[in-house]
């Protein structure tokens, strides 16, 4: 996000926090004057609308009520007679003697994984675990389904922020726009999908194999449309360089494309070129990679996974080539070879042995 974004959105929830104490304690018109002040302020500072502001006060207030609701259902975990909301559509998950679990709904039970219940809300789909289900895995559920919505409302905050800044050239604006203005629509385009499908993937192995050297980071819009990145990797291990002139790697940004053509990936490359010193101060990485991969290994799986939207999303039935082509081909710029082949022996061995 924007420097300084962060703290100005802290200042937001002050305010959001003391509104929701406000009964009985605060003036309702003292809180109503603050946050007139505070959006006008920041739309000077931002050079944004003041309604553009309003807008980004009114989701930083549905943030809290996630929060709120986070330390509820995290208190719940620990009372067996406490109330919870659980939708209607969530799979019930039970855990196997041998550790796995298992999730049904409808007449319908599969198999899951740890990987699957952390990640699965960016395809909407909700779990009910188990009280018997060890406690730290469920509020790591809990846990991370808030951090999924949080991050939903943060990327809408930034859009509606930048969308209306004078800072924006008209090209940014636009894109921001994007973000805003059919966001159902845009999650079905293809580039999206197949970007979503591939961090997914690799952010459920983070949590299936936690041996392995990496971890997921997801972007903000900012960091979309500004940085040309789709998501970050870090390296978890930091070992010495042998060759003093080749420093070892430990992050990276990625920018993921499905279209193949050569123009295509040298524009690409060409704007990386323009952020990547930017993006390296602010996100504090060491290069941003283009990864292509072609279109027909996200299509079809995607369409077919939306006739049943199971768990695991659209990427658990990707073959087991396409699965190892897109570990290494993301990862190359992090490792050596030698580093890439241990890595995956481990995630194809565990595989095979559980087939």
């Amino acid at each position: 996000m924007r420097e300084g974004f962060e703290q100005d959105m802290q200042q937001y929830g002050a305010l959001a926090r003391a509104e929701q104490r406000s009964v009985n304690q605060f003036s309702d018109d003292l809180i109503t004057e603050e946050v007139d002040a505070l959006t006008r302020r920041f739309s000077q500072q931002h050079r944004t609308t003041i309604a553009a502001e309003q807008s980004v006060y009114a989701l930083q207030r549905q943030k809290q009520e996630i929060v709120a609701r986070l330390h509820v259902e995290l208190r719940a975990v620990d009372d067996p007679e406490a109330r919870r909301e659980i939708p209607s559509t969530a799979w019930q998950v039970t855990e196997d003697v041998d550790g796995s679990f298992r999730a049904s709904h409808g007449g319908q039970e599969v198999p899951v994984t740890a990987g699957d219940l952390m990640t699965d809300g960016d395809w909407g789909i909700a779990y009910d675990l188990d009280s018997a289900i060890d406690r730290r895995t469920r509020k790591r559920y809990v846990l991370e389904r808030a951090k999924q919505q949080l991050g939903q409302l943060l990327d809408q905050q930034i859009s509606a922020t930048e969308v209306t800044s004078y800072k924006n050239d008209a090209w940014k604006r636009k894109a921001y726009e994007s973000f805003m203005a059919q966001p159902e629509r845009r999650a079905e385009q293809l580039g999206v999908v197949a970007e979503k499908m591939v961090r997914s993937f690799l952010e459920k192995l983070t949590y299936d194999y936690p041996d392995l050297d990496f971890t997921v980071e997801r972007a903000d819009t900012f960091q979309d449309v500004e940085e040309k990145i789709d998501f970050l990797i870090h390296r978890k291990s930091r070992t010495r360089a042998v060759d003093v002139e080749v420093p070892e790697k430990h992050a990276e940004g990625v920018q993921f494309t499905i279209n193949p053509t050569k123009a295509v990936a040298q524009h690409k490359r060409e704007q990386i070129a323009r952020v990547l010193d930017d993006a390296r101060r602010r996100e504090h990485i060491d290069d941003i990679v283009l990864v292509s991969m072609p279109t027909q290994d996200f299509a079809e799986t995607y369409e077919t996974w939306k006739q049943w939207r199971q768990p695991g999303g659209p990427e658990k039935n990707w073959d087991p080539e396409v699965k190892e082509s897109i570990f290494r081909n993301v990862l190359a710029g992090l490792f050596t070879a030698e580093e890439l082949d241990a890595q995956w022996q481990r995630v194809a061995g565990t595989a095979r042995s559980a087939a």
